[in-house]
């Protein structure tokens, strides 16, 4: 964001209050833009006089930003200090589980164990096995935990006991099942925590969260694993590049439901 001199104000220009930004919303979108992008990285400084002229907005609707950022966590409001950054937002391919904007993500296997499969399991592997595998994972970064996962597959395959580091998907994908990923049905809803999810979390009991619910393909044709992660909504978004080629495809109605490569997915991303 450039510096702003007073001459660019609007009321320096022969503007009026009119021409600024009154919308609390709007002015939070920027300023959330900036934490997660990383321009506005850990310990940054948001100072009030500075972000109302840079933003050409009311007094009152970057207070209003700021304290809505503070309540979720991002920025710290001390009376002789200001504001400042406190911490990021973890960014998530919506195709992938290894972070994309720097955060260093750490993977604990919570559970592994058989269970009976039941019709929905069975639809989407595409088996009639009585019993299957599931295994549970958290997702941390440095502040905590921001994510659980639950995975449901056929017991012909292994689990590994663990992994060093997270891992990239598709990596991860063909080292369980042996065959290269080939597609990613994915879906994304808005709800809330239940008890379990909360303590895992370290979040009240009934926060939002994001609940990426996926089914992975192997270039057979097979689908593989179907899972489902419940993510802090408060410190997770998923985003992914669109082309605006589509050929004959008609482009999806709707960001939240993607059947694809992930390729046509616009940012989801939820803020108590």
């Amino acid at each position: 964001m450039r510096q702003y001199v007073s001459s660019d104000h609007p009321r320096a220009a022969g503007g009026t209050a009119g021409l600024r930004q009154t919308s609390t919303r709007r002015v939070k979108d920027l300023l959330r833009s900036e934490v997660r992008s990383g321009l506005a990285g850990r310990d940054a400084q948001f100072v009030e006089d500075y972000l109302v002229q840079a933003l050409a907005a009311s007094r009152t609707a970057v207070r209003e930003a700021l304290q809505m950022l503070a309540q979720e966590g991002l920025v710290s409001r001390e009376r002789r200090n200001g504001t400042t950054v406190t911490r990021g937002v973890a960014q998530f391919p919506l195709d992938d589980i290894l972070e994309s904007g720097g955060e260093r993500v750490t993977v604990q296997r919570l559970d592994q164990r058989s269970v009976p499969s039941t019709p929905l399991l069975r639809a989407r592997l595409a088996t009639q096995d009585e019993t299957l595998g599931v295994v549970e994972h958290l997702f941390s970064t440095v502040d905590g935990p921001i994510g659980v996962r639950v995975a449901y597959y056929k017991l012909a395959y292994t689990q590994p006991e663990g992994w060093a580091e997270c891992p990239d998907l598709r990596l991860a994908f063909h080292s369980v099942f042996g065959r290269p990923l080939d597609r990613i049905d994915s879906v994304i809803e808005a709800g809330v925590s239940e008890p379990k999810t909360s303590r895992l979390l370290g979040i009240p009991e009934g926060s939002p969260v994001l609940i990426r619910e996926q089914l992975l393909v192997d270039d057979e044709g097979v689908p593989q694993e179907f899972t489902f992660a419940h993510y802090r909504a408060d410190r997770v978004s998923f985003s992914s590049s669109t082309s605006a080629a589509y050929g004959s495809s008609p482009r999806p109605s709707s960001a939240v439901t993607t059947r694809s490569s992930a390729q046509r997915v616009e940012r989801i991303e939820l803020s108590e």
